[in-house]
């Protein structure tokens, strides 16, 4: 008598695997769907960007300083971003979901707002910025240059912890043994007597 563990088919053999049905958007539609987005992104900036001046306008009433708070809020929202991607994750996701909060971020600061080269560039859209919120413009670009300090100052210490690190390891493997395997300063070796 033979036993099988698992449903079988008449023939004894087991039944063929059913294949998994995949969820979310396929490849070719989130790509397509990708495309779309920022093509409306690129071509309507500028109308975003007048529209959003006005209503700043309209909320503030043209007060530089509520302008300016405002403009450091749009200007850290690829920071608030990447932390609530940090946020209730672990492993490679999380790293996944802070790049894709982060992007969602930016994306946003550069609908709401000109990038420093187009305002030196002196676009309309930055024009209507000057005119009607005086203070917004300097609050985004003062976000976005603490937040890229930032980058900066950590990828130089990340470095140098590095090589701190590297140099320690290298030292390590090529100190020269003392005299009888002993330590390298000349001091006689000690040992550990343990009573068993």
């Amino acid at each position: 008598m033979t036993v099988t563990s698992g449903p079988t088919s008449y023939d004894g053999k087991p039944p063929p695997r059913q294949p998994r049905r995949r969820r979310g958007l396929p490849a070719r539609i989130a790509l397509l769907l990708s495309i779309v987005v920022v093509l409306l992104i690129i071509t309507s900036t500028s109308s975003i960007r007048t529209w959003w001046a006005h209503r700043l306008h309209d909320a503030t009433g043209g007060n530089w300083t509520a302008d300016y708070v405002i403009g450091l809020a749009v200007g850290m929202l690829p920071v608030m971003g990447v932390v609530l991607g940090a946020l209730r994750a672990r492993g490679p996701r999380r790293v996944f979901r802070m790049f894709v909060f982060g992007a969602l971020g930016f994306v946003l600061t550069y609908l709401v707002a000109p990038s420093p080269a187009s305002w030196l560039a002196h676009q309309s859209a930055s024009r209507v910025f000057d005119r009607l919120s005086p203070g917004y413009l300097a609050g985004v670009f003062t976000a976005i240059m603490l937040w890229l300090a930032a980058i900066v100052i950590g990828v130089a210490r990340a470095r140098a912890r590095w090589r701190r690190f590297r140099d320690r390891a290298m030292a390590r493997h090529s100190a020269p043994d003392g005299p009888r395997g002993g330590p390298p300063d000349g001091s006689p070796p000690t040992h550990r007597v343990i009573d068993v």
